[in-house]
C-alpha cells in the first residue's frame, strides 16, 4: 500500500516535471523576439537585442503560430478582397482561429495567476495537470476544425488569393506583427 503510494507520487511528480520541461521549451527566458515589419533593427541593419521579458500572462508571437495568425485577420481579409460566396467560409475560417487563440489566451491566464509570490496556495498538482489535459483536447479539436475551414475557404479563393492567403500565413510566422 505504501509501496503503491510513493509510487503514484512519482509518477505525479515525473509528469509535472515533463509539462514544466515542455512549457519551459515553449516559453523562453526573455520572451521571444522578433522584429517589426519591414524594419532591420538597430543601427547598421544589425538587430536589436532587448533584455526585457515578455509581460507576464502573454505569450511570445513567435511561440504560438494561432496568435500570429489571428493578429493579420482585419487586415487579411482587405487584402484578399474577400467577397461574395467568399464571405461565409472567410467568417467561419476566422472564428475558428479565435476559438483556438482563446483557449491559449486562457490557458496563459490560467499559468500566470499561479505564478506570483504572493498568491494563495498553488492549486493541487492533480488539479493542474488536469486543467492542461482538458485545455490541450479543446486546443488539438478546435485545431482539427479550423483545419477543415481552412480547406473549406481555399476552395473558395482565386489562385491569387492563395498566393497571398499562403504568403501572407508564412509571413505571420516570421514576423509576427505586434512586435
Amino acid at each position: 500500500m505504501i509501496k503503491n503510494i510513493f509510487s503514484a507520487s512519482r509518477m505525479l511528480l515525473l509528469a509535472a516535471l515533463l509539462v514544466s520541461t515542455v512549457a519551459q521549451a515553449q516559453f523562453p527566458p526573455g520572451g521571444g523576439g522578433g522584429r517589426s515589419r519591414g524594419g532591420e533593427g538597430g543601427p547598421k541593419g544589425k538587430p536589436e537585442r532587448t533584455v526585457e521579458r515578455a509581460p507576464v500572462g502573454k505569450a511570445s508571437p513567435a511561440s504560438d503560430p494561432i496568435a500570429a495568425i489571428h493578429r493579420e485577420l482585419p487586415s487579411l481579409r482587405i487584402d484578399m478582397k474577400i467577397a461574395g460566396d467568399q464571405v461565409a467560409p472567410w467568417n467561419a475560417f476566422a472564428a475558428g482561429v479565435r476559438q483556438v487563440n482563446d483557449i491559449t489566451q486562457t490557458r496563459i491566464r490560467r499559468e500566470a495567476a499561479i505564478r506570483p509570490d504572493d498568491a494563495p496556495e498553488p492549486p493541487p498538482v492533480l488539479a493542474f495537470i488536469t486543467a492542461l489535459a482538458e485545455e490541450d483536447a479543446q486546443r488539438i479539436e478546435a485545431l482539427r476544425e479550423l483545419k477543415t475551414r481552412v480547406a473549406a475557404l481555399v476552395e473558395v479563393l482565386t489562385p491569387e488569393q492563395r498566393k497571398m492567403f499562403d504568403r501572407r500565413i508564412a509571413q505571420s510566422q516570421r514576423e509576427p506583427l505586434g512586435n
